[in-house]
């Protein structure tokens, strides 16, 4: 039997109105993809819809369907794999 993952964890920065960086969102991704196979992640943890994208551009990860990222625009993404048993 697989062994059972954490679930994965999504930090999001900004600058606040001084400049100075400040955590603004702490948990799980938005987008999640079910696994059938046991112990097994996949997430999309932030996508972009266009390029250049602005730093102050929100999180439209939930919006992905998949892994391949929409035209002119990226998805960072995330997979777990347990280990053997």
């Amino acid at each position: 039997m697989a062994m059972e993952l954490p679930p994965l964890r999504r930090v999001v920065a900004a600058a606040d109105a001084s400049g100075k960086s400040t955590i603004v969102e702490d948990g799980p991704p938005p987008a999640v993809r079910p696994s059938v196979r046991p112990g097994f992640q996949s997430r999309n943890i932030w996508a972009t819809f266009g390029s250049p994208s602005k730093l102050a551009d929100p999180d439209r990860s939930g919006e992905v369907k998949g892994l391949m990222p929409p035209r002119c625009g990226t998805v960072e993404g995330g997979q777990a794999v347990p280990p053997r048993t």
